[in-house]
């Protein structure tokens, strides 16, 4: 049996927004898996497509948990390539952002 491919990846510590983007997700038939850890994340990356899934990354996960910028970094080291910080924050903030990694907002791009 061949498994369904991940779209949408959203890393989000806000309960409300992950279910926010799983709505979304459903109503235009795409499927999402929505995480509150990176940890959580890299535990099921064998299920997303390098080339494929989009992967939507909060900045602020909580106190003691990888910032997103970490988590995109390790995905953009093994290979992914559609990687996107979602945060209200403008990209002057974040300094030092690496051009491969998009800014976009908290309300879901698709």
């Amino acid at each position: 049996m061949e498994k369904k491919m991940v779209d949408v990846v959203y890393l989000e510590d806000d309960e409300i927004l992950r279910r926010s983007w799983t709505s979304a997700a459903s109503k235009k038939g795409l499927e999402i898996m929505t995480f509150k850890t990176g940890s959580e994340l890299l535990e099921k990356v064998e299920e997303f497509s390098m080339e494929k899934t989009s992967i939507y990354l909060d900045s602020n996960l909580g106190e003691g948990e990888m910032k997103g910028e970490e988590v995109a970094l390790i995905l953009h080291n093994m290979g992914f390539k559609k990687l996107f910080l979602a945060s209200g924050f403008e990209r002057g903030y974040f300094e030092g952002m690496p051009s491969w990694l998009r800014l976009v907002g908290k309300r879901p791009m698709f």
